[in-house]
């Protein structure tokens, strides 16, 4: 089954009208960003280690390209037809080749998923993003999880999830988590899909109007001097808006990593997380 989705398209607009007819597109959690960039760049969701990314579901792409001293044309790329350029489109970061206005993605059946959320106080740091690291790449591969430690000032780490699957089997799932430090707060839940994506979406909104964000890939776990620097980094933030968060990408038959890294121009196919550096700020003298 495929779903013919033009490029100005948000997330939460995508998600909502695939709902409608009981399919997914496998891509992120924030409900406005757009299908297009998010698709060029790879695509990384809570679907990626079972379906893959969000490029690896583009079957074809338009795009208009230059032709002649003053021109323009439209072209169709897919695996028959201009295929370096609908190589290209699948990770390549976009914004050289042309100007895409239409993909042509698989969509996948999806009804009901189960998702998680797990609170510890911050003095757990050293214990609990070790051990997630360790758990994360390991779990089944219907089964994405993230992780996120706040600055000390808010003083709280949460590890969320959705699995493709019931509750039941959720709690089995992330018993290595629960018996890690002292967890404050556990919820495990069924919910419809379109209802999970709404609740993912949470942690986007309301955020400061300026911010700083720089991304990096995990081979392996952090070495506990690496969990050092980001327990001393997050204890003398500037403010409370500073974050290190990781999402769980390769590993146990992911999807992601079973491409290999020539196939597409997302070459991270060996990742097992990916992590996001963020610092957000509303003063200028917060910087």
């Amino acid at each position: 089954m495929v779903a013919i989705i033009q490029t100005g398209n948000p997330l939460a607009r995508v998600y909502k009208k695939l709902w409608n007819k009981r399919v997914t597109l496998p891509a992120g959690t924030a409900p406005d960003v757009g299908v297009a960039g998010l698709t060029l760049g790879g695509g990384i969701g809570l679907l990626s280690r079972k379906y893959g990314l969000t490029c690896d579901n583009l079957k074809q792409v338009k795009v208009i390209v230059a032709s002649g001293r003053f021109g323009a044309r439209t072209i169709v790329a897919n695996w028959r037809k201009h295929s370096d350029l609908w190589w290209a489109s699948r990770g390549g970061g976009g914004g050289n080749f042309g100007v895409a206005i239409a993909y042509t993605f698989r969509v996948r059946p999806i009804s009901m998923v189960s998702i998680y959320s797990i609170n510890w106080k911050w003095g757990d740091l050293e214990k609990v993003l070790p051990a997630w690291q360790r758990w994360a790449p390991s779990v089944t591969c219907r089964l994405t999880s993230t992780i996120e430690v706040a600055a000390k000032q808010v003083g709280t780490i949460v590890s969320t999830g959705q699995l493709l699957g019931g509750a039941e089997e959720l709690r089995r799932l992330i018993r290595p988590l629960l018996r890690t430090g002292t967890p404050v707060k556990v919820m495990v839940k069924t919910v419809p899909f379109i209802e999970a994506t709404k609740f993912f979406a949470e942690s986007d909104l309301n955020l400061e109007p300026k911010f700083k964000i720089t991304g990096a890939y995990g081979f392996q776990p952090l070495p506990r001097e690496g969990v050092r620097i980001i327990r001393d980094f997050l204890s003398e933030a500037p403010n409370r808006h500073s974050s290190v968060w990781s999402q769980s990408l390769g590993g146990a038959g992911s999807a992601v990593s079973r491409v290999s890294p020539t196939a597409t121009a997302y070459p991270h196919r060996k990742a097992e997380t990916i992590y996001e550096l963020s610092a957000r700020w509303r003063n200028n003298r917060e910087q």
